[in-house]
């Protein structure tokens, strides 16, 4: 679940699992800094339709 981001001073978070989500959410928000939490969207996930074509490309 854990993502090094040492470069800027923070930690990263990698999330697959969404009952991992939760758990990763709380630790990022009590990074003294900067931190990411980055969760993979499934790609044929049916999506909302966006006003403009540039969002969806």
């Amino acid at each position: 679940m854990r993502l090094g981001s040492p470069r800027v001073g923070g930690k990263g978070f990698y999330v697959e699992d969404p009952k991992d989500l939760r758990a990763a959410l709380d630790e990022a928000m009590a990074v003294d800094g900067p931190a990411l939490v980055n969760v993979p969207l499934n790609p044929r996930a049916g999506r909302k339709p966006q006003q403009f074509g540039w969002l969806t490309t």
